[in-house]
């Protein structure tokens, strides 16, 4: 027994250089974050929303300081609150080394949610740490499941690093955003995202409610552009917020109209009808059904729904420049069971329902039209048309659009199509509405 255990330790021995050399050999991602993230959180900042009047944070976020004089990257709806309302709001920045300050806005890209932020004082002596941005010859060309440790400030609890994965850019997204496999939590909004040899390439931007570790990053290459312009041009005068966003939402709007008019929109058959679909390379399509062989619904529906992949925030609480669009059948779960009125009545609130919205702070009073018209290429198939528009306070020419279009031709199946067009012009809104009537077959 004793020359067996010492068999063993000398065949071990053997074995010990070659299974250190492949220990020191293997990546740790452990060490790896730890060594990102001291090397990162210096330049981290902690920025906050507070009332003019009181001390109590309204709203807290990340951002990344990237030059000497302490500019800071971060999210657009970080500091959304105070673009809009700065008699009411005051913006705060924390230093890791402690520095605390006020901080003003100095450029925006609403579009790909981000701002650059800087302290309305000098730095003191030390506060500035910046992280270099990389320029556009040198951004890092990941390969997917490479490392990323995105950090921040989640929930104001103080400065913390999250471990994931690159898995690309999402594809299909009007909006370019990468899909990170870890965790990003309220308050690492603004905060940088590196990889391990502590490169920034991307920013913290959101997450996908009702899903586990599935966030999303701005690219760092968009990051790179704001610095640019930025630096070429002074802090942005309140008075030019509205007038700038409004510019940069009307861009988006037209891209998209301009590119759902100019491309083919593919059909697809419901019960007897052919509908359409729109930018079907950007959206996100689902189906749906309320037919159960268990408890069979005297109405049957079935419906396809699509919504676009991304949309921006143009003021606090109002989402826009999207679109999405609904086709929904119904006919009667057997042949004959319900007549022309019954069947109307069953079809009636999927035609109306949220067509109506309330007059808020932010859209003004929703003006409809109802008529009756005729769809298809060759105008044949009668149908009821409702279009309601609701404009921006804030945006003029800018519009929030409900359009329902609902067959009447068949006393045993209706198709009711809906399309809302969020940060739209009139004009564009028109055009699809018409392109959507000539696609309904």
């Amino acid at each position: 027994m004793r020359m067996f255990k010492l068999y063993l330790l000398v065949l071990a021995s053997c074995f010990l250089p070659q299974l250190a050399q492949a220990r020191l050999a293997m990546p740790s991602s452990a060490s790896d974050g730890a060594r990102v993230f001291a090397g990162v959180r210096p330049a981290v900042v902690a920025l906050r929303t507070s009332l003019i009047d009181s001390e109590q944070r309204n709203s807290s976020g990340s951002g990344f300081q990237v030059d000497a004089r302490g500019w800071t990257i971060t999210n657009f709806h970080v500091v959304a609150d105070y673009l809009f309302d700065p008699a009411r709001y005051r913006l705060h920045y924390e230093t890791a080394g402690g520095g605390q300050g006020e901080a003003e806005v100095i450029a925006i890209d609403v579009l790909h949610d981000l701002a650059l932020v800087a302290p309305r004082k000098p730095l003191p002596k030390g506060d500035a740490r910046p992280l270099a941005l990389p320029t556009h010859g040198t951004i890092h060309r990941l390969a997917k499941g490479e490392a990323i440790y995105a950090v921040g400030n989640p929930l104001d609890l103080g400065m913390t690093v999250s471990a994931g994965t690159y898995s690309g850019v999402v594809e299909g997204t009007f909006v370019e955003r990468i899909h990170f496999t870890g965790v990003l939590n309220p308050g690492m909004s603004g905060g940088p995202a590196l990889d391990r040899t502590g490169s920034v390439v991307g920013i913290n931007v959101s997450r996908s409610f009702g899903r586990e570790s599935v966030s999303f990053l701005v690219p760092a290459i968009h990051a790179v552009r704001l610095y640019a312009e930025a630096s070429r041009q002074s802090a942005l005068p309140v008075a030019e917020l509205r007038p700038t966003i409004a510019r940069q939402m009307l861009e988006r709007q037209a891209r998209l109209a301009e590119l759902a008019l100019a491309k083919p929109w593919a059909g697809e058959s419901l019960g007897k009808y052919k509908v359409p679909s729109l930018l079907a390379d950007y959206m996100d399509c689902g189906a749906a059904s309320n037919e159960s062989a268990n408890a069979p619904p005297p109405v049957a529906a079935k419906a396809i729904a699509c919504a676009l992949k991304t949309s921006v925030m143009p003021a606090p609480e109002a989402r826009s420049s999207t679109l999405s669009y609904r086709h929904t059948l119904i006919r009667p779960r057997s042949p004959d069971t319900l007549n022309a009125f019954q069947l109307a009545a069953a079809a009636s609130p999927r035609f109306l329902n949220g067509m109506a919205i309330a007059q808020n702070s932010v859209m003004a009073r929703q003006v409809c039209h109802n008529s009756y018209t005729k769809a298809g290429p060759a105008q044949e198939l009668p149908v009821r048309l409702a279009w309601c528009a609701q404009g921006y306070r804030d945006f003029p020419g800018l519009y929030d659009f409900q359009i329902a279009v609902a067959t009447l031709d068949d006393d045993q199946s209706v198709l009711v199509s809906r399309l809302t067009l969020e940060g739209f012009t009139w004009d564009n809104a028109l055009a699809l509405t018409k392109r959507l009537l000539e696609e309904i077959q």
